[in-house]
């Protein structure tokens, strides 16, 4: 037996996968449209991108759900939006920034933590050739996001491509 993640964090190997979902709390740093690529170049972009304007960034804790039908931002602060949902079609692909760069911030600092892993998933927008990767940043020292990431890996993404 798989062992994954359920909703409320623990780990269970009895159930199916794909009828779980797993949840940690998270930073939501923002969005780059990144063209076409996908993969680590991708994630790398937007995560640079993000660096590169830090000032501007408006970040927000977001619980970041994963299910078998995909990926479920919800904006607890309800500062930036309310809920996104990103179906599991759309996205190609879920990592830690490749380069291992972290964010630092006084929210990060105030949680107890020097600075916190980057990660990001990408998404195609309105057509097939355009894609936009979505930054958050780990919040929470008791929520890992690895392994959200991959649950998302494991049973999201590799079922949606043997199915397409």
């Amino acid at each position: 037996n798989a062992a994954f993640f359920t909703a409320s964090g623990m780990m269970d190997s009895a159930r199916n996968p794909t009828e779980a979902s797993t949840v940690c709390k998270a930073l939501y740093l923002g969005s780059v449209d990144v063209e076409s690529l996908t993969g680590h170049t991708g994630i790398s972009r937007a995560v640079e991108q993000i660096l590169l304007r830090k000032k501007e960034v408006k970040q927000t804790e977001v619980e970041f759900r994963a299910e078998q039908d995909g990926i479920m931002l919800t904006d607890n602060w309800r500062k930036l939006f309310f809920r996104r949902h990103y179906t599991i079609s759309t996205i190609s692909y879920c990592a830690f920034d490749p380069r291992g760069r972290e964010w630092d911030s006084p929210e990060i600092r105030s949680r107890g933590l020097k600075s916190a892993k980057m990660f990001g998933f990408i998404a195609r927008k309105g057509s097939q050739q355009e894609n936009t990767c979505h930054v958050l940043a780990e919040c929470d020292s008791k929520e890992p996001a690895g392994a959200i990431l991959d649950y998302i890996n494991r049973y999201l993404i590799n079922k949606s491509s043997k199915t397409s």
